[in-house]
């Protein structure tokens, strides 16, 4: 099998396509099934099916399950589980209400609040659409009806929104961070790359460069009468791109709208503080911190693909996945780095050529990193060494600090445990009730059934101690193994309790 052939008929990117092809990979001819590729680039989550139907030595750009992190809900979970066990650590990321699970305490944080400004967002949204500041209940109304109508609106989008009733529990919420740092007065976030390479050993890269996103308008503490002002609150490019007062990424990039990560670091790095000096391995510690919530159940899933590859004949010798994941990471004014969002699949739309520098690099880089023979990379080995010379990738896991990394994931595999165990037992309950409710069911309409034939036999003049035992009722949307256990309960009915209904 060819090493160079890969597969991008999933992917909207052109990018993706160009720097593949500069690595001499060949693409799939298109509509063609062919099964010969090494890699596989796709834009959507993929399923634990997909990696199954692999075979030995491909690859694909997505770990099943990462939505542990990158879907908002549970992100703020699990976080808020970690910050609960490691509250000195874990305390990078705004407090963060999901509604309606923790409708009650959001409703008496907004009651008893006079300075705190709060920020709504559809659970699975994206490009700052169905956004909403707000700081009272009225405000909280009318963020709940814009992100349910962001939902409505965009079932069809490239996003994983689930089908069926748009709830509440589509939405979270976060404190608004007041007190940003700020850009030549503009506020701004940063996208930073980072790049999952295989899970067992766990291996996280982040990049050395990145994009930085300012607000169009110049930045103004929140208040009511400018709520409604998004190019002044949020930094998204989807939203600001369109504002008059947005100007394009500069070619030295150090001014405009969009700017590189390197040069902004830079720039807070010149300010000569201990918060400057340390705010570049902030930020990579948060991005691991956040990561290692993943990977035991990442792990876990990796390890039953590999077990049921192994029992049909496609072993794995190496990480059959890899993941790019893009950090939305803001600094408040003392620098500290707060993650606003995980995204599982970041854009690589480019409209200036700092979009194409940039984003190139990233997938280049990683391309370069997916040569490297996974044998070399120990578990316990600080891995800058092996890296390509020129790769943009600096390895944040492991590192001097993995003991301390190393305790977080084993607390991260006790919730995941505990979490698997109220699984089970909520499942068995739910099940218990459920063959409950339609043995009652059947039951009834058992009973009704001979209640009809005693009142006719009655009419005729039948004796009714002896008529024809009728079937079991059974409800057909009901699984087979039910239908299975009704029908056997059915069988001790005494016939007598029909004459209840005469």
């Amino acid at each position: 099998m060819s090493r160079r052939i890969c597969d991008t008929s999933l992917t909207k990117y052109d990018i993706v396509k160009d720097v593949l092809k500069s690595r001499n990979y060949v693409q799939c001819k298109p509509g063609a099934v062919d099964a010969n590729w090494t890699l596989q680039w796709i834009d959507t989550n993929v399923s634990v099916e997909r990696i199954l139907d692999m075979t030995v030595g491909q690859k694909i750009n997505h770990f099943p399950g990462m939505e542990s992190i990158c879907r908002k809900s549970r992100l703020a979970r699990n976080l808020a589980r970690m910050h609960r066990l490691f509250p000195d650590d874990y305390s990078f990321t705004p407090r963060t209400y999901r509604v309606p699970s923790d409708l009650a305490s959001l409703t008496l944080a907004i009651k008893s609040n006079t300075t705190k400004t709060f920020i709504a967002k559809p659970d699975a949204g994206c490009q700052g659409k169905g956004i909403q500041l707000f700081s009272d209940e009225e405000g909280f109304k009318l963020a709940m009806e814009r992100a349910s109508s962001f939902v409505s609106a965009n079932i069809s989008l490239d996003v994983p929104v689930p089908r069926g009733p748009i709830l509440p529990s589509e939405v979270v919420v976060q404190e608004y961070i007041a007190k940003p740092c700020l850009l030549d007065g503009h506020k701004f976030d940063l996208r930073v790359y980072a790049l999952v390479l295989s899970v067992n050993p766990l291996l996280i890269y982040v990049h050395k460069d990145g994009l930085a996103r300012l607000a169009a308008k110049k930045y103004v503490q929140p208040s009511k009468e400018n709520f409604s002002h998004v190019t002044m609150h949020l930094t998204n490019y989807a939203v600001n791109k369109d504002d008059p007062t947005f100007v394009a990424a500069s070619k030295d990039e150090l001014e405009g709208g969009k700017r590189s990560m390197s040069s902004v670091l830079d720039w807070i790095r010149e300010q000569d503080t201990d918060a400057s000096r340390d705010v570049w391995s902030q930020i990579k510690s948060v991005i691991v911190k956040t990561i290692v919530i993943a990977q035991p159940a990442l792990e876990k899933t990796i390890a039953a693909c590999r077990q049921r590859m192994e029992t049909s004949t496609k072993q794995h010798s190496s990480s059959p996945c890899f993941e790019i994941l893009g950090f939305d990471i803001m600094l408040d004014s003392k620098l500290k780095p707060w993650v606003l969002e995980v995204n599982h699949s970041p854009s690589f739309t480019c409209d200036s050529e700092l979009d194409t520098r940039v984003k190139s690099a990233v997938i280049g880089d990683t391309l370069d990193l997916l040569d490297v023979p996974l044998l070399r990379h120990d578990s316990g080995t600080d891995l800058s060494a092996s890296s390509p010379s020129a790769s943009g990738w600096e390895v944040a896991y492991p590192s001097h600090d993995k003991g301390v990394y190393d305790t977080f994931i084993s607390a991260a595999s006790s919730i995941l445990g505990s979490d698997t165990e109220l699984t089970k037992s909520r499942k068995a309950f739910r099940e218990a009730k459920e063959i409950e409710r339609v043995e009652q069911e059947t039951k009834a309409a058992l009973i009704r059934e001979r209640a009809k034939l005693l009142r006719a036999s009655c009419t005729l003049g039948v004796a009714p101690a002896r008529l024809v035992p009728l079937a079991p009722v059974v409800i057909v949307r009901e699984p087979p193994v039910r239908q299975a256990r009704v029908a056997m309960k059915m069988a001790s009915i005494d016939l007598g309790d029909a004459f209840k209904f005469c």
